[in-house]
């Protein structure tokens, strides 16, 4: 077949919400042919997202928590922590401050910053060389013990 004919992959939209059913309805319905994992990266530890019990053993869900925020994986991505320890700042303001990014809270940046994945995946493996796990909190190299990273 002709690389001309061959339309390109497509990502899925970004699904902004947090409520299972919805994400079900919107995603899940597809019938998919092997398990999947959904992988949810939040800045706080306690949003709560169950799926309905008929995807209890066809989907995997592994919360991803960039405690205390997600300025941490940009932090920890331009191997910046041990500066960013000294400083004693608040991780946005040393993001703003020091690493001269103004617009560090906007959506727009946080995606365009991360919109190569291994981008992502590669500050994951930095952060977890510095933080500890509190019990019943999944971070970020859960998913990388997990081999999802």
């Amino acid at each position: 077949m002709d690389q001309e004919n061959q339309t390109p992959h497509k990502r899925r939209v970004r699904y902004k919400g947090k409520y299972p059913k919805k994400f079900e309805e919107k995603y899940l319905r597809k019938g998919f042919k092997d398990k999947i994992s959904v992988i949810r990266i939040l800045d706080s530890r306690g949003e709560n997202f169950k799926l309905s019990k008929a995807y209890a053993g066809k989907v995997d869900v592994i919360n991803v928590v960039t405690a205390p925020e997600i300025e941490m994986l940009i932090i920890h991505n331009e191997n910046k922590y041990k500066e960013y320890k000294k400083s004693r700042k608040k991780p946005s303001d040393f993001c703003k401050e020091d690493l001269r990014m103004a617009d560090v809270k906007s959506y727009r940046f946080v995606k365009s910053y991360f919109a190569d994945p291994m981008v992502l995946v590669a500050a994951i493996k930095n952060i977890m060389r510095f933080q500890k796990c509190q019990k019943g909190n999944i971070h970020c190299w859960t998913c990388y013990d997990r081999g999802i990273c």
